[in-house]
Order: structure tokens, then sequence, then C-alpha cells
């Protein structure tokens, strides 16, 4: 960055938009804006007060013919692009000395400036500005237009913190395959393998570029960095580079998905954006200038950016705005961007103390409340009751209270009476009816409704498309469970779609490593005794299917011989039974014993093509349906006799039996207060609430994991969960009697291990949700086939990293 701040002085630029003499004043901006040919300047038209970046070339810089040629195609090119996040260019003409090029002017200056300030950047910062590149770039593309140097110096940020793409020097028309040139050009450590092997750009040498960028802004230094060109070379066209175990899994899984070693395997830019690490992050609106130099402080773990947002911040936004809004109907208006305005304050008025407030009835029938038709007055939360008859109309179509006269829609209002039909999600159901609320004091906050499950857990677009005013929009999730673990890593059992890849420092992790080192940084886990656990480091032993002790010692040979004996009996030690020393175990001991009993299973199994022959008929319950609400409560599940249980964040388990009546409270394990559920204890009355929450919005959304029959039975003891423990690939459960159950992401498929009549069950559930049940001991002799080896050894993994 150049400290010498060179001025020109004032002088004369002819030719700026056919006016014949403009007086400038330049001022030489930084050394990083010196280009192969130019420098940039910043200059302000003093008859307008307008600021423009000035890319000025001397003509001997360009003196030779293909010189010229690169100037003349980049203004070629550059001239007819006009694009939000695209640097605009407004002129050029040239003079005896130079050739002037007027462009954009970003006065935050580039990322490289930021980069060089902040060292790195936060992931909701890094999808911040990725979704602008995109943006740009797809309208590159569409234009059949080639970067081919991205890089974070020709990413500019404007006065309100927008990127633009820009430095068009190297940009080239798109040719076909066939056509292109084969020269190496770009930014050494930015060009792809590809490039470099001279097969021409493309697209997905873009695609490339951005995956370094992406790298770069996360890690502070580009991935493929090293001591000399020639090795960095070697390590692009091997596509060798490290993915440090500080990046979270969906970042990992972006970043190798775009710098795969065959462009076929990159992702397109619609894939880009609808990855899991911008659905599943935070993404904010808009960045404080202060980011250029300061790490930001984000407020909200979530996007929660849609209508009643908008509605909210400009109802309720401002403490000095006491104006309120008393008719709802048709006072939302949207402009062209498809941004809503609040209009229309015919009978907005002053926000009075209760008891100076006005008792006149106004407003639309269909929106009034309870409290303003019993003239108490409007208040705050007469504008969220109206809200909500808005959050009613707009999801069903018709307003909550219509009737076909006024007297009834008013009988109706007082009452609070209305239908909420189950076509609405719970989320949805849950928040219209507290806004509904009769009493006004039970009404949530602007606050609450936005940090409300219906926007949570659910899918907010940035922006809408106008067509939205009369066609229905194509999301590409086709519902909000889409938004969690769609692309789940298929890699594990070789899924077509998904080609999610792995590395360490100089090559591939192995593939156990990979999962155990995923499961400790990316799983989610709680537990019903809350037992606190270290944090691993990386330096650390990892557990994994191979830590038993050396082949051929006393050790290993007891370990075995006693994992065996398990299988066989179903017994550990001095204990009698099972499930006799379960009961009396620790939650740890569980979840070591059925370890114990796959670990031995696995280890002398022999190998195998297919499934056993021997195939069971056994009754057992499992978890059919489940959802994990852990940012605000907790686990839930249904079991297949239809009990639900839930595992609280604060470690209590509660299960709502299939009679609906009755319920089971344990604090830890084996300590059970049974209650009527239309009864609680005062101390329980919340939790049976969000029982009840859970157990409706599973029933009414949610569908059967396997075809296995329901069947109860009142002499086994009842199951509920111990620990529940979650993976990118996978959800493992650990229920008090030992039963395991494992379910996997991208297939559906699922495995149940439970211990029956002494003896231990393994039940495999297929993708197409039909069940087979074997004995351990029959798969200890005849094996079974790499697809269900691959997820037991997968379901152990899991138990071991809970163990250990």
């Amino acid at each position: 960055m150049g400290n010498d701040m060179k001025r020109f002085g004032f002088f004369a630029l002819e030719g700026l938009r056919n006016i014949e003499h403009i007086i400038l004043k330049a001022v030489y901006l930084h050394e990083e804006s010196r280009g192969g040919f130019a420098k940039c300047y910043e200059m302000t038209d003093l008859t307008t007060n307008k600021v423009y970046a000035a890319k000025i070339i001397p003509h001997s810089r360009v003196a030779k013919p293909h010189q010229r040629e690169k100037i003349d195609k980049e203004i070629e090119l550059h001239r007819m692009l006009n694009h939000r996040h695209v640097v605009q260019f407004y002129h050029y003409f040239e003079d005896k000395e130079n050739i002037y090029i007027l462009l954009e002017y970003c006065s935050r200056r580039s990322m490289a400036h930021i980069l060089k300030a902040r060292k790195v950047l936060t992931e909701p910062e890094v999808r911040y500005y990725l979704r602008q590149i995109v943006s740009g770039l797809k309208y590159l593309h569409e234009q059949e237009i080639l970067h081919r140097d991205l890089k974070l110096g020709n990413f500019f940020i404007n006065e309100a913190m927008e990127l633009k793409v820009g430095d068009f020097g190297l940009a080239a028309r798109l040719e076909p395959l066939e056509h292109r040139r084969r020269t190496i050009c770009g930014t050494p450590n930015y060009l792809s393998p590809e490039v470099l092997n001279k097969q021409g750009h493309g697209c997905e040498s873009d695609i490339w570029a951005l995956g370094c960028v992406m790298y770069t802004m996360l890690l502070g230094r580009p991935p493929f960095e090293t001591t000399n060109l020639k090795e960095t070379y070697r390590c692009i066209r091997e596509a060798r580079y490290t993915l440090p175990s500080s990046l979270l899994a969906p970042a990992k899984h972006l970043i190798a998905s775009m710098l795969s070693k065959n462009p076929e395997d990159r992702p397109s830019l619609d894939d880009i954006i609808r990855h899991d690490f911008f659905l599943q992050g935070f993404t904010p609106d808009r960045l404080s200038s202060s980011c250029c130099h300061t790490v930001p402080d984000f407020h909200l773990s979530s996007p929660a950016k849609n209508f009643f947002k908008k509605a909210a911040a400009a109802l309720f936004g401002g403490k000095k705005e006491k104006a309120r809004y008393f008719d709802a109907h048709s006072n939302f208006f949207i402009n062209e961007a498809m941004e809503l305005k609040v209009g229309d304050f015919g009978l907005a008025a002053r926000l009075e103390p209760l008891e100076h407030r006005r008792r006149t009835i106004c407003g639309t029938p269909n929106y009034l409340s309870p409290e303003v038709l019993n003239k108490q007055g409007h208040g705050c939360e007469s504008d969220i009751w109206a809200l909500g008859c808005v959050m009613y109309t707009m999801l069903l179509g018709r307003p909550p209270f219509e009737t076909t006269n006024l007297k009834e829609t008013y009988r109706c209002i007082r009452e609070a009476r209305y239908t909420l039909p189950s076509s609405l999600l719970a989320p949805a159901k849950h928040l219209i009816a507290s806004m509904l609320s009769k009493n006004p004091e039970d009404r949530p906050s602007l606050d609450d409704i936005i940090r409300h499950d219906f926007f949570l857990q659910g899918f907010t677009p940035d922006r809408l498309s106008s067509s939205c005013c009369h066609t229905v929009p194509d999301f590409h999730l086709s519902s909000p469970a889409k938004n969690f673990f769609k692309k789940a890593a298929a890699a594990l059992f070789g899924g077509k779609k998904e080609k999610a890849r792995y590395f360490d420092a100089h090559n591939r992790l192995a593939k156990e490593d990979e999962e155990i080192y995923k499961l400790r940084h990316d799983l989610k886990k709680t537990s019903i005794t809350q037992q606190p656990h270290r944090h691993r480091t990386d330096e650390e032993t990892q557990p994994s299917n191979t830590t038993a002790a050396k082949p051929g010692t006393l050790a290993e040979t007891k370990q075995i011989g006693d994992s065996i004996r398990m299988i066989v009996r179903g017994t550990l030690g001095s204990c009698s039974s099972s499930s006799e020393c379960l009961e009396d175990s620790t939650m740890g001991s569980v979840a070591d014993t059925v370890a114990r009993v796959l670990r031995g299973c696995l280890e002398n199994m022999p190998e195998a093509d297919s499934i056993p022959k021997e195939q069971l008929t056994a009754s057992f319950q499992w978890v059919t349906k489940w959802v994990d609400y852990s940012n605000k409560y907790g686990f839930g599940y249904q079991l297949s006799d239809h009990t639900v249980g839930v595992l609280f964040n604060n470690g209590a388990h509660m299960s709502l039996l299939p009679d609906k009546k009755t319920v089971h409270y344990y604090a830890e394990l084996g300590q059970c207060s049974v209650f009527p559920a239309t009864d609680a204890p005062e101390q329980f009355i919340s939790q049976v609430t969000v029982l009840k929450y859970f157990s409706h919005y599973m029933e009414e959304n949610l569908m059967d994991g396997g075809d296995l029959p329901s069947v109860t039975d009142v002499r086994r003891p009842r199951l509920y969960l111990l620990q529940w423990l979650k993976s990118d690939k996978a959800l493992m459960m650990l229920f008090n009697d030992g039963t395991l159950q494992v379910n996997f992401y991208h297939d559906h498929t699922k495995i149940i291990i439970c211990n029956q009549n002494e003896e231990y069950l393994l039940t495999y559930i297929n993708e197409d949700r039909i069940s087979t049940t074997f004995r351990l001991t029959t798969l200890l002799i005849s094996g079974c086939s790499l697809e269900l080896k691959h997820r037991m050894e997968y379901a152990l993994n899991m138990l071991l990293q809970r163990c250990n």
C-alpha cells in the first residue's frame, strides 16, 4: 500500500459525456490500485461533486498492438455490463498522453484491504460477501463472459458495504471447449488445474477461483500457497491442500466441492447458493462499515428476514416513534424492489397510558381486538392481534373471524374463537394462537415473534421476485425440514449426487479418522444426566473401532471373549441378565455395554456379500418419528407404541403415554414420577405443554420411518431416551434398556439393536422402509453385506465417541 499520495492538482479532461471541458480533482489512491498497465485515482467532478474511480493508462504502456488490443477488449466487455454487484462502467476517452476509464467509486476499497486488516472473516460475513459475488458472477456468465481473475483484490466495497466485482483486464468471452485459448493467465494461487494444463478457461475455472476466495476469507491465506511457484502449481494440479479442523463441516464441504480437481464435479452457482453453508447459517442483511477493521457482533443466531420482521420494524422499531396503527386492512404496500412499506395513517394515534386511552372503536371489523371491542382502548397489544389476523389471512386466504354478519364476527373476536386447519404446520399454528390470545398480556412482544420457531426453523428468502405478485414462487426446498441436513454427506455410502471431499495437510484423511473427526466437531448432543465432557483437541487420540488391544494379547482375547459371550447370552460380568445389569448401571455403562456388543460382532464376523437368509419376527419398541428443537426446548421422539418423549435441554426427560393421559417424568436414570397430563404439578406445567406440542406436531406433520408393527407389551419396562447424538451423517439414540437406534439421513436407512429374551437382535430398515431382523449370533457366524456392515461400523464409531 503506497504511502505517497501523489496529487495532480486541477486539470481538464476532455470528452466526458460530450462535455468538452470538465474540471476534475484527481487524488492518487493507494499502490494496491495499480494494475498491469494502469493506476487508479479518485476523481471528483466539480460540477456535480460526483466521485469516480478513474483508471488512467499512459499510451506509452500500451504501445504494442497486442497491449492496446487488450485495453480495447476490456473496455468493450465492461461498458456493456450493468448489475448491482458489478463495478459500473461510466465512460472512457483519451488524449495524447493517456486513456481514461471512469468507473464506479468504491470508498471502502477492496476485499484484499479488509482481509489485511481483519486477517480472517467470520462465516456470516463470508456468506454475505459470497452471496453478492455469486450474484455478480452469475450475471457475467449469463452474458457469456468469464472473469478469469477472481481474487480478493478484484472485489470492491462501496460506502454501503455492497460488494462489486471489478477489473475486467483478463475477462474474455466464453468459447466452446474446442475453441478456447490455452494461454495461462490469472493470479497464480487462484489458477485451476485445467488452466495450468492448458485446457482453457471455462465457467468452472471461475468456480474454482471462488473456492480459493472462500478459503482465503475464512482462513486468511490461499489454499495453495507455498514457498515457490513450481510447488504451488503441483499442489493445484493434484488439488492438494489443507482443510483445518477449525472449519465447520458445511464450509468444508462447499470448499471441497468448488475445488474439485475435475471441472465437471464442481457445483453450479445455483448449487452454491442452495448449499447447506448458506441454508443452515445466519446471513446478515447488511454489514456495518466497522466490519472493515473489526469483528462484527451478530445478535441473531438465525435469519428472520420476512414480512413480519419488516412490518414489526416499521410498527415498533424505534422508541421515539410512538405512533400506533389500528387499521391493518390493505395498509401494507410493496414497492418495485418487492420491499414492504407500512402506509395509510388515517387512524394512527399517539400511544397513551392505559387510563388516558380513548375508548372509541375504530379500524377494520375483522381485525379488531377483544379489548378494543370492549372499549378498553388501543394498545401495542392490539396491533399484535391485528398482526396475527394478517398472518392467518396470508396463509389461509381469509380472516380468522370472518362470518356472515358483523354481530357474530364480534362475538367470535370477544371469545377469541376461530379455527386453525390441520394444513398449517405446528410452528405457524402456535405463533398465530399466541398473537390471537384473548388476554392482551398473553400476546408475545415483537422480539418474541421474531425469535419464534416459525422464523428460526423455516427457510426465509432474502428477496422475492416480482413474479410472486401473481405466481407461486419455486423455492428449491420443498419443506422447511430440508433446510437441515439436505445434503448430508452421501460419501460414506457412495451417493451419486454428493461428491463431498475432505483433505488433511497433504492428503485425504482416512475414512475412519474423518468420520470420528466429524463426530467430534459437528455433532450436537445432550444427556439425561448432563454429564460434563472434556473437549478433545486435535492432538488427542481419537476413538475408533480399532482401539482394542494389540492382536494376540491376553487383553484382546479377554475383551473379545466377553463381547462374544454377551452376544450369545446377553450378559456381562456378574449380572444374571442384561436387563438387570442395565437397570443397575449408570448411563455410561449402558453405552459401553452396547458398544462392546457391537464391536465384538464386527471384529469377529466373517466377510459376506449379502445379508443372512435367517430372518426373525420380533416385537420391540423403536423410534418412528423425531424432531430436534434443541435450539429452544430439547429433542422429541415418538415410539412405535405412540409414546411420545422429550429429552429437555436441562437433562430432564418426560414421556406422554399412548393413552395421552399419563405422564412419566425422569429427572435421572431409574427415578420416575407419574402424574396425569391434565393435572401436572405446578413445576412441570410448562414442560407438559411443550410435550403436548411435540406430540401434536409429530402426529400432524411427520410420517413413520418403517414398516415394523406397532406392539405394546405391558410387561416390558417403559422405554425412555438416555442420550441422543447427531453427526452430519446420522442420528444416534440410546435408551434406558440398552436399545440403540441410528438413523442415516441421506437414504433414510436405520439400524436398531435391542436385547430381547437374553439375546441381542439387530433390525435393519432399508431405504424403502422395509425392515429385516437378525440375531447378532447369526451375523457373527454368517456375516452380512457391506451395506449393513458400514452402517454398523458407523454406529459403533458414534457410540465410541460418546463413551470416550
